[in-house]
């Protein structure tokens, strides 16, 4: 599979070591066109049809989420390149959208690569964009969506819906408030970075829960006993019982 590719970048030797990495190391990848600036980029999306965008973030014309934000119909991925550190990791970690820095390590831009590519056999190019766009626009993290891995693709749901989460080795359970579960291929301490730590409370090395739905705190065995409001009991290790009993999503609703 080809994939067409465009590279956005004001920099010119920036532009030049990643034309000469990936015609030596993906021959997957044809870069189709380049540009080093917002109006270019619009241009080049609108003539050439890609398939991917290496993609700067601070341009001489303005931003590459200005070029983003005016195609109403995205088919294609991004990988952002930047130099700058500023730009909310967190929100592209939250839509499964890659970022790399400069200067650039290839190791990362490879594994960054081999992601995209599923995700355009998958198709799923629209969910993440939404996702994207949609949590940049909410001033409260809480009121985010994340985007969760699974085997079969992903699955983007309102962090608010999310009742607690299990390890189970290097896959993570969700549960949510409705009911619903749902078997991610991250990690438990993936989601830890994403959650906002004023909702999300790691209890055990095997459980982070969302206070809200907090029903009941027992002092059973050496840390408690918590029951979830939809009747899951999860063990609060010692070392974590005081700092989770001080935590402000509790507030004064937990019976102990």
């Amino acid at each position: 599979m080809k994939i067409a590719t465009l590279v956005i970048d004001d920099d010119p030797d920036s532009r030049m070591i990643i034309r000469t990495y990936l015609s030596s190391n993906c021959p997957d990848l044809v870069i189709t066109g380049e540009g080093a600036s917002v109006k270019a980029g619009r241009e080049l999306i609108g003539q050439l049809d890609p398939d991917l965008l290496l993609l700067d973030i601070e341009l001489p014309d303005g931003t590459a989420f200005e070029i983003l934000e005016n195609i109403s119909e995205k088919k294609f991925e991004v990988i952002f390149i930047t130099a700058y550190n500023t730009y909310a990791v967190q929100a592209f970690k939250m839509a499964a959208i890659d970022y790399l820095l400069k200067p650039l390590d290839f190791a990362e831009l490879d594994t960054a690569l081999q992601r995209l590519k599923a995700r355009i056999q998958e198709k799923y190019f629209a969910s993440h964009w939404e996702t994207f766009f949609y949590n940049s626009k909410q001033k409260e993290l809480y009121e985010r969506k994340l985007a969760i891995a699974t085997v079969e693709g992903y699955f983007f749901t309102d962090m608010k819906e999310i009742s607690h989460l299990e390890s189970h080795s290097n896959y993570t359970h969700f549960y949510f408030s409705n009911g619903k579960k749902l078997i991610s291929s991250h990690t438990l301490g993936y989601y830890e970075e994403l959650l906002p730590p004023e909702f999300f409370f790691r209890i055990h090395h095997s459980f982070i829960i969302n206070t809200s739905y907090v029903e009941k705190f027992t002092k059973e065995g050496a840390g408690g006993i918590v029951l979830m409001k939809a009747g899951a009991e999860l063990i609060v290790s010692q070392r974590r019982k005081e700092e989770f009993l001080r935590h402000p999503g509790l507030g004064i609703k937990l019976k102990k």
